[in-house]
């Protein structure tokens, strides 16, 4: 029930702060100019295609020339349904709210004697400073690891290695610096859960 609750006043509340910072012009070129440029002309095969850079660097006008995101590709089906950056600031939203359950799963896993740990974690999470920072601030593919690295997790947990590897290769791709961070996954793989295989 609280989790339910949390969930749901978090994701309404933050999706209407981050519309409100975009609709009174708070919202800036860099980045979410930029993030709606590329996924209007991915969708459109133009793919990463971008003009808006910054003023020092005359590269070819791709995003790929700054940063590999190669989830761009399956997130530019979000402008199916409209191309209005408001789209990607709700979707953001709902990405890393959905964080909360695997937090909450593994707070119950790890606490079972005391279920009312797993409200405070989830509730600590979703009041998180930097979650916050990075939900207000424009859109950023790089968000959308925060909650795949989250169930990753819980499915190394659970021993669900496929959903392990899917979560990882969807992280992965949401920036270059992240598989930095699998790596770090990857030695827990092997020190903790003796899965060199894996």
């Amino acid at each position: 029930g609280l989790l339910a609750l949390f969930v749901l006043v978090y994701a309404l509340e933050m999706s209407h702060q981050a519309v409100l910072r975009y609709d009174t012009f708070k919202a800036t070129a860099f980045d979410l100019g930029n993030m709606d440029q590329v996924l209007w002309n991915t969708l459109h095969g133009r793919w990463f295609q971008f003009t808006n850079q910054a003023i020092d660097w005359y590269g070819p006008p791709t995003r790929l020339a700054v940063h590999f995101e190669p989830i761009i590709l399956p997130l530019s089906l979000l402008y199916v349904f409209g191309a209005d950056p408001r789209i990607l600031l709700v979707f953001q939203t709902l990405v890393l709210v959905a964080g909360a359950l695997p937090v909450f799963l593994l707070t119950r896993k790890y606490l079972p004697r005391w279920p009312v740990f797993a409200a405070i974690m989830v509730f600590a999470y979703l009041l998180l400073p930097a979650l916050l920072g990075v939900n207000i601030f424009d859109f950023h593919p790089v968000s959308l690891a925060t909650p795949l690295l989250l169930y990753a997790v819980l499915a190394l947990e659970y021993k669900r290695y496929v959903w392990f590897m899917i979560a990882c290769i969807l992280a992965g791709a949401c920036k270059e610096d992240i598989p930095l961070a699998l790596a770090m996954l990857g030695i827990l793989v092997i020190w903790k859960y003796k899965l060199r295989r894996l």
